[in-house]
């Protein structure tokens, strides 16, 4: 009985045995085919390329597809009308400074006394001016600068540096010169000589000699005799008068 079934079990592996082979060779294959499909699948994932890809289709801030999306640090920091601001101020502020740096180099103006003498009548008196020929008539006049008492023939001098712009004869103030300074202002210095020692356009310096005193103007402050010689000083601020005192010319 055993030599029987031997026999017939032999036979069927006779028989069947290549089907059993070939199916057990097709599940080996497809065993391998599925482990190294699992394994690539892993590869691809991890590998720099697919990280490349992803970076790439990102959207970016320009795109269609991105806007009303909040724009990246940069962006913002670029783009931030805060900092426009904050600029805009730090250009004025500069412009500014600069602006002062340029105010406070124009040099500090320094006056002096055009004459040595006494003051006769000073900025804004009443003055009974009394006529030198019978042909002026007497007036009263609000002094618009100083009348500075002092002889006949006495030096005068440039009370700041600046350039000669006028040189005329006037009929209240006799011979007159007129220094244009610096930071709008000019001084006029009346009741010279005939013949002044400068002419229109030279540059003067403080102190210089510029005229001595005359007696070239037809009238003077009442109460001084005719014999006494004076000359009429004026300060302007962009040709508006100005009390000679504000700039340091006292008597």
């Amino acid at each position: 009985m055993d030599k029987n079934s031997r026999n017939k079990t032999s036979n069927f592996f006779k028989k069947e045995g290549f089907y059993v082979i070939l199916f057990v060779c097709l599940c080996i294959v497809a065993t391998v085919a599925a482990i190294a499909a699992r394994n690539s699948k892993v590869f691809n994932t991890k590998s720099p390329v697919a990280i490349s890809n992803k970076d790439k289709v990102k959207p970016t801030n320009n795109s269609v597809g991105n806007q009303g999306q909040t724009p990246s640090n940069a962006t913002q920091v670029k783009n931030d009308p805060t900092d426009k601001k904050t600029n805009t101020a730090n250009a004025a502020s500069i412009a500014k400074a600069k602006t002062a740096v340029a105010v406070n180099s124009k040099p500090v103006l320094s006056f002096i006394k055009p004459v040595s003498g006494t003051l006769i009548q000073g900025f804004s008196d009443i003055a009974q001016m009394e006529p030198t020929d019978s042909k002026t008539i007497q007036s009263v006049e609000t002094v618009n600068g100083m009348y500075i008492s002092a002889k006949i023939g006495q030096d005068v001098f440039s009370s700041e540096s600046g350039v000669v712009v006028e040189n005329k004869s006037a009929i209240n103030y006799g011979q007159v010169l007129t220094i244009q300074h610096e930071n709008g202002y000019k001084t006029v210095y009346g009741n010279l000589n005939e013949s002044p020692k400068v002419k229109v356009g030279a540059k003067v310096v403080r102190g210089q000699k510029i005229a001595t005193v005359g007696k070239t103007s037809n009238h003077y402050p009442s109460y001084k005799a005719l014999n006494d010689g004076f000359i009429y000083f004026q300060v302007l601020k962009n040709d508006a008068p100005v009390d000679p005192t504000t700039c340091s010319i006292k008597y």
